[in-house]
């Protein structure tokens, strides 16, 4: 059992939260640079640039659109943009945050069927078959998340994808909010219309953007079809896209900040960034299952590590004040049960294993 001197803090203060998360030094010092208008040819030249590197970060040779917004604007971005008045779709839910796609159709008046799994489980393709063998092809899209990060679950986006092109002409719309940078994640071979991430995960900078990669399929249908919604209009972002502009006001300080992050990533290399990610997860799950402690998910993202545990609250609020530690707590009906603890972005392992004296500190003997 690893003990921890009591009270005693880090060295540094951790943010290991599935998001927001810590930013490294260089990225701080970028979101310092000085104002640059958005209407200039210096942030075209900028912006032309930091466009090629969010495709290399996605893996993909779809356009990637920049929004001023956090995830949850995304969400609804991918949602108003594909579905018309009478459209049905269908929603894949095992969380909280693939909840959220319900309410974002409640508040369109949208038609919709959910697939419902139990938090913890994993999208079960043999039930997504049998939908979509009956009913596929009356849903003009299908949503779903890679990871849904209240639960710590990966979902099989790959064989998802496959299926749902088998049996239905559905758009596949993905949150990848935190698999972008992370998981392995191959859009265009596994044929996946948008899928979107934002600042604060796995890319490394501070929340107030969102990136959705669209196929040249939804863009051809955004454009002959109006949204309903006018700031979040694909085809009015695409316009401005290829021009290497935003169709309204953009922080040059958040496009700094996050073209040096991604950077960081491209030096790199994704595919070792994804392997990175992964190590951590690993490292992380070996040593607390030592300790007795359980996995929630029962098919564990590399994004991040959710374990079952006794007085989350308490232990959230204990890692915080005595060690300067800030993790998860469960959301909604997992609130008190589970603690979440992230492995994407800038986490090292030395992070992790302070985390878990401290965790094992605060914890004690009351599994």
């Amino acid at each position: 059992m690893f003990t921890t001197t009591k009270n005693k803090l880090p060295t540094k203060r951790l943010l290991l939260t599935p998001g927001p998360m810590d930013i490294a030094f260089d990225v701080k010092k970028a979101l310092m640079r000085r104002v640059v208008h958005h209407r200039t040819d210096e942030f075209k030249q900028l912006f032309g640039s930091f466009n090629k590197k969010l495709q290399k970060v996605f893996f993909t040779k779809n356009p990637v659109l920049t929004l001023h917004c956090v995830g949850t604007g995304a969400m609804e971005a991918s949602m108003v943009n594909l579905v018309l008045p009478d459209d049905k779709i269908l929603i894949l839910k095992n969380g909280v945050f693939s909840k959220r796609w319900v309410s974002i159709a409640d508040a369109y008046g949208f038609k919709y069927d959910v697939l419902e799994f139990p938090y913890g489980s994993a999208i079960n393709t043999d039930t997504l078959k049998k939908t979509l063998i009956k009913n596929g092809k009356k849903y003009k899209a299908v949503f779903l998340n890679h990871v849904e990060t209240s639960t710590g679950v990966l979902n099989n986006v790959e064989e998802i994808a496959r299926i749902i092109k088998k049996y239905s002409n559905a758009f596949i719309v993905l949150d990848a909010m935190a698999s972008v940078g992370a998981e392995k994640l191959y859009i265009d071979k596994w044929g996946i219309d948008i899928a979107f991430t934002s600042s604060c995960k796995a890319l490394g900078n501070i929340a107030g953007l969102s990136f959705i990669a669209v196929s040249h399929k939804a863009l051809n249908f955004v454009k002959k079809h109006k949204t309903k919604s006018f700031y979040f209009d694909f085809d009015r972002i695409y316009r401005y896209y290829k021009d290497n502009q935003t169709p309204f006001t953009c922080s040059s300080g958040l496009i700094y900040a996050q073209d040096r992050a991604l950077d960081r990533i491209i030096k790199k290399g994704i595919k070792k960034v994804w392997g990175e990610t992964k190590i951590r997860a690993e490292y992380f799950r070996n040593i607390m299952s030592k300790s007795g402690l359980k996995l929630f998910a029962e098919n564990p993202a590399n994004a991040l590590t959710a374990i079952k545990i006794n007085r989350a609250d308490s232990i959230v609020n204990l890692m915080r004040k005595k060690f300067g530690i800030t993790i998860a707590n469960g959301q909604e009906c997992l609130k008190g049960k589970i603690i979440r603890i992230s492995h994407m972005g800038s986490v090292s392992k030395k992070d992790l294993y302070v985390t878990f004296k401290a965790l094992i500190a605060v914890f004690g003997g009351n599994r």
